[in-house]
């Protein structure tokens, strides 16, 4: 209690609102998780958990100036930007990485004959649109050729999987189709992954589609993705 009448009013509501932040931005993501609301409802809790911390950052500023009691105070208002920093910083990534990322959410290496979702629900087509967009922002993002077996490729994409906690919805070694669902950092949202794989002159034709199962965007996520896998099996 002693301590308590020693920090300013100023500290206190500062670490107040910085923990009811954090707390605010743990119940957007949790009750997203448990299918409490959806992800419209989950971004706007989140907005005012970024609405708190922002005020908190500007209460720490104003606390430097009336800290009376010295380091304790100094460590209560540090405690605060522990709490209130992530949240905004979460905030400017997202919107920072919608517009910096083409407007998309689903890639493939074959923009003509792009890997199909077969045990997916609601397996769109790959929009055709995408491809010239494709072109322009992920050049890279172009078939593997390897000078391997399909069986050998198709265990290596598993290992692949399993060493990023990848779901694995389906594989078939005899139609060289892999499918997969990974989950974003920290509401889980799905992305959908076909591989494909195809013996041609004694190679094996490597192609790869991500896309996102929400949204419009992806924030060059999928892109990300598709690089990584191909980099692991060039390896």
């Amino acid at each position: 209690m002693k301590t308590t009448k020693q920090l300013s009013k100023t500290t206190l509501i500062t670490l107040f609102l910085s923990i009811s932040a954090m707390a605010t931005a743990i119940i957007a993501v949790y009750g997203y998780r448990q299918t409490w609301w959806n992800h419209l409802d989950a971004f706007s809790i989140f907005a005012y958990a970024t609405y708190l911390a922002i005020f908190t950052l500007v209460l720490f500023f104003i606390g430097l100036r009336k800290i009376k009691n010295g380091k304790k105070g100094m460590l209560f208002n540090l405690l605060s930007l522990v709490f209130s920093l992530p949240i905004i910083f979460a905030t400017f990534m997202f919107q920072y990485t919608a517009s910096a990322y083409p407007r998309i959410n689903d890639i493939s290496t074959d923009t003509a004959n792009p890997p199909s979702f077969w045990d997916m629900p609601n397996a769109f087509e790959y929009p055709s649109a995408n491809a010239k967009i494709q072109e322009e922002f992920y050049p890279y993002i172009k078939p593997l050729v390897l000078d391997s077996t399909v069986e050998e490729v198709f265990n290596k994409v598993l290992k692949i999987i399993e060493k990023n906690k990848w779901e694995l919805i389906a594989e078939d070694i005899e139609e060289g189709q892999i499918e997969a669902i990974a989950l974003s950092f920290a509401f889980q949202f799905k992305d959908e992954i076909a591989i494909s794989l195809k013996e041609k002159d004694g190679k094996v034709i490597v192609n790869i589609r991500s896309r996102s199962r929400l949204g419009k965007i992806d924030r060059g996520a999928n892109a990300k993705r598709i690089k990584k896998i191909l980099e692991e099996l060039e390896k």
